[in-house]
């Protein structure tokens, strides 16, 4: 998981270079995806060389039989009972974070006010944001605080953080909800709760108890993206 954070870092990095350079957007955006697809090309090639060294030769005869429509919702099920809890909370932290990042907080009445340029507060919130996610996702594989009967309600609590951003996208008291330290602060922890958090419930949920380490994963990385979308449509709907 850190290696998302620093990806994501890395690619904002080169967004400010980029800003830098020439501050136009098509041309930003155009050397960014050019940089990104090549990028993708180069995995891709990576995991054919490595899938192809890998193979033996020695393919083992599978039988098709466990394979059927009912054992593999049944082998689901009985997965998704060990890690559910897990998963659950992987949903409920990521619906959080979508729903105000980034585009609630791109909106203007968000905006500190030592921003003269809306271009560079959008830079500089969404790097701001991969550093301190990058952290927390650091941090959650040397130091595990949370054992695994309180992770839920340890993601049911970044409720408060709705609550928060709900009062500074209303303008209730902006002296401070809309302050400079408030903004800064709240962001800070909210990125830093999600990338640990997300580390450690990515851990919690494939572990060895699952039974089926590689189908734990797909149901965990499934929850992570329907939490996405989820948060996304919040949001959407917030923003409208």
């Amino acid at each position: 998981m850190v290696g998302v954070g620093l990806s994501s870092l890395l690619t904002n990095v080169v967004r400010i270079i980029l800003h830098l350079i020439k501050p136009d957007y098509i041309t930003e955006a155009l050397v960014f995806f050019g940089i990104s697809t090549m990028f993708g090309a180069f995995c891709t090639v990576l995991s054919y060389k490595f899938i192809e060294s890998s193979d033996t030769g020695c393919r083992p005869e599978i039988d098709n039989s466990q394979f059927t429509f009912k054992k593999i919702w049944l082998r689901i099920w009985e997965v998704y009972c060990k890690n559910g809890i897990m998963a659950l909370s992987i949903l409920v932290t990521f619906t959080i974070q979508y729903t105000f990042y980034p585009g609630v907080m791109l909106s203007s009445s968000l905006e500190p006010t030592f921003f003269t340029d809306f271009s560079w507060f959008v830079i500089t919130l969404v790097t701001y944001h991969s550093f301190w996610d990058t952290v927390g996702r650091y941090l959650a594989g040397i130091f595990n605080i949370l054992p695994k009967k309180v992770f839920l309600w340890a993601c049911l609590s970044r409720i408060i953080f709705v609550v928060f951003y709900m009062l500074m996208h209303d303008g209730k008291d902006p002296s401070l909800w809309a302050s400079n330290w408030f903004i800064i602060v709240n962001l800070t922890l909210f990125s830093f709760t999600c990338g640990y958090l997300s580390t450690l419930g990515m851990n919690y949920g494939s572990d060895e108890t699952t039974l089926n380490q590689s189908l734990a994963g797909s149901i965990m990385g499934f929850h992570l993206t329907f939490g996405i979308c989820l948060g996304s449509a919040i949001a959407l709907i917030c923003l409208s």
